[in-house]
């Protein structure tokens, strides 16, 4: 399976590139519609919206055995110019999920005043170009056109979008960032 194999330098520097255009095609989903109100969508978030406070673990326990590292100032500002997102609410976050020199994946959290309401027009956006969103109770797994999928969910008061170039990947990851609620 690929998440047993080392990647060197050169993977890891083409999975954070291709994560980069996947989340460029995603953006472009998201501007497509500015002019239409925004469609809400059943997406559960993971805790109360008045919790803001960063807490050590944004993101809850990475799952077997991977941790999540930020990544370095140049990709995460290139990541905020490619997805022309808006850091007026706060510096957007990104990290990878890495174990043992491997990066599964990206996660990039986009601080909101109402997370919920940008994660519903993602999906909206994206439903609204024809993508067969498949909706989760926590979060929503958007299908980009090379195959790649975008996990997007609510985590605290940020908007968190998952992506990886293992398309298996993005669940799992986004099955640990956004657990569903117990009760």
């Amino acid at each position: 399976m690929v998440l047993h194999r080392r990647l060197g330098l050169k993977s890891v520097l083409a999975v954070v590139a291709v994560t980069l255009v996947m989340l460029a095609g995603l953006s472009q989903l998201l501007f497509k519609d500015s002019d239409e109100p925004a469609e809400t969508v059943a997406i559960a978030t993971t805790t109360a919206p008045t919790s803001c406070a960063e807490t050590s673990e944004p993101y809850g326990t990475a799952p077997d055995g991977f941790k999540y590292e930020k990544v370095d100032e140049a990709t995460r500002l290139k990541t905020v110019q490619a997805l022309n997102l808006n850091e007026s609410g706060g510096p957007v976050d990104m990290r990878k999920a890495t174990r043992e020199g491997l990066t599964l994946g990206t996660l990039v959290g986009v601080p909101s005043r109402d997370p919920a309401a940008y994660v519903s027009g993602v999906v909206k956006s994206a439903k609204s170009g024809g993508v067969p969103v498949k909706e989760q109770k926590t979060y929503a797994v958007i299908p980009l056109s090379d195959g790649k999928l975008v996990a997007a969910g609510v985590r605290g008061c940020k908007a968190v979008l998952i992506s990886a170039t293992d398309p298996t990947a993005v669940p799992f990851l986004a099955d640990a960032v956004f657990p569903t609620p117990s009760g």
